[in-house]
């Protein structure tokens, strides 16, 4: 009987917690009016915390006492209007905003500060839209940036500060809140944290447009060509975003920042993809490379060494470094070529340098002489020989014809001897039959 009157009286202040909890949270206000000396005060408050998230003066209906309104439900509440002084509020202490409405709409100057009580930005409101002067501080007071709007939009200059130094200047013109002629743009260098020039240009409707050149930390020009501002793409814009459809057409080039030329070609006039020919540039200023492009890589790219010796010609797909194809070179001389399977062309910056590797031979080859008659030509698995097999003297006669089994010469081969093809039979493991 004990033991029942205990687990009555624990369900029972179960019951009652649960009941509270629910009072509780049945009871947390989302808004509420006040009189404060006769004006009506809405108060909203913040569901989670519960603290006063923002206030400000309502407009009554006509005849509505103030003290009538105070006993009112929420979903009446929230439809007056506001008007006048309101004050947004972080933790209902520290402010946020601030600044005057009028039916309903931000009028006047608003200002915004971060939770420290710093002023981040003031704004100016006409019939709840931007208008005129706006401007960002950092948290010293000294200007982040500023401009003009004009009916909630940006226009005019505008200037963007990359610190309280105003150590580089982000400038342009806006029209109808879209970026418009020419520009200049910082960009904060990873290494060193600090602010540079990175780009110079034109932009029309907020896109790229017109002559451009990107920039270096230290100055020097990383890049020079055209953008074509492409207004049908904004409309269903790509992934990367809308500034993607301000694509680079014509010639480009890239540069080290050593001054020297990195690589140059084409783009394509409506997708903005590398196309044609393409160069590229060792960092001294030989060429490397060249070849198609199709965006990616594509037929037979010839590889040079510092010297302009030619040092390996490859054949790419829809890839930048992984070869299908291979001729190889020694000593600036085509020495063989033929399918290959992974082989990775790949340029080290670090070293200003090609390293090349892998690449199974498998399918047909062929070799050359010195002289770039062809030497051999037979098929290949794994890399070793396999199948039937040519070889010829420099002059191009044939010296030798059979079947390879994995790099042994097997059964019947016409070789030459003394000026005469001889016929010659040949075991599994490659020995000659007497």
């Amino acid at each position: 009987m004990v033991r029942f009157k205990k687990n009555l009286i624990m369900i029972l202040l179960i019951l009652f917690m649960i009941q509270c909890g629910m009072a509780t949270r049945e009871e947390k206000r989302k808004f509420a009016i006040k009189c404060e000396n006769n004006i009506p005060i809405r108060y909203h408050y913040d569901q989670t915390e519960g603290f006063v998230s923002e206030k400000g003066p309502v407009i009554l209906p006509d005849k509505m006492a103030c003290k009538n309104a105070e006993g009112l439900k929420e979903d009446e509440i929230i439809k007056f209007k506001r008007d006048g002084y309101w004050i947004s509020y972080y933790d209902g202490i520290r402010k946020l905003s601030e600044g005057n409405n009028k039916n309903n709409k931000k009028v006047g100057k608003w200002r915004y500060y971060n939770k420290e009580g710093k002023l981040t930005k003031e704004e100016n409101y006409e019939d709840g839209k931007k208008e005129g002067e706006e401007k960002g501080y950092f948290t010293d007071g000294s200007i982040r940036y500023e401009g003009q709007n004009k009916n909630g939009k940006k226009v005019g200059i505008w200037k963007e500060y990359s610190d309280p130094r105003k150590t580089c200047v982000t400038e342009g013109e806006y029209n109808d809140n879209m970026k418009t002629g020419e520009w200049k743009e910082c960009s904060m260098d990873e290494n060193t944290k600090k602010y540079y020039i990175s780009f110079r240009g034109s932009y029309y409707q907020n896109l790229k447009d017109g002559p451009a050149e990107t920039y270096f930390p230290d100055g020097t020009i990383a890049s020079k060509g055209m953008y074509k501002a492409n207004l049908k793409c904004k409309e269903n814009p790509p992934s990367e975003g809308e500034s993607a459809c301000g694509k680079k057409i014509g010639k480009w080039v890239f540069y080290y920042n050593n001054g020297k030329i990195m690589e140059e070609g084409n783009y394509d006039q409506d997708k903005g993809v590398r196309i044609g020919l393409w160069k590229e540039f060792y960092q001294t200023g030989e060429i490397r490379a060249q070849g198609n492009r199709e965006h990616t890589k594509v037929g037979l790219w010839t590889f040079y060494d510092k010297k302009g010796n030619i040092i390996g010609q490859y054949q790419f797909s829809k890839n930048d470094f992984m070869a299908s194809y291979c001729v190889e070179f020694e000593n600036g001389k085509k020495v063989k070529e033929g399918p290959c399977t992974a082989k990775l062309i790949k340029y080290e910056a670090e070293t200003d340098s090609y390293k090349i590797t892998g690449g199974m031979q498998t399918g047909k080859w062929k070799g050359y002489h010195s002289n770039g008659k062809l030497a051999w030509e037979g098929e290949l698995m794994m890399g070793k020989k396999q199948g039937q097999w040519k070889h010829y003297d420099e002059n191009g006669k044939l010296v030798a014809e059979g079947e390879y089994k994995m790099n042994k010469k097997t059964g019947i081969w016409k070789e030459m001897i003394d000026g005469k093809l001889v016929t010659k039979e040949y075991d599994a493991f490659g020995r000659e039959k007497k």
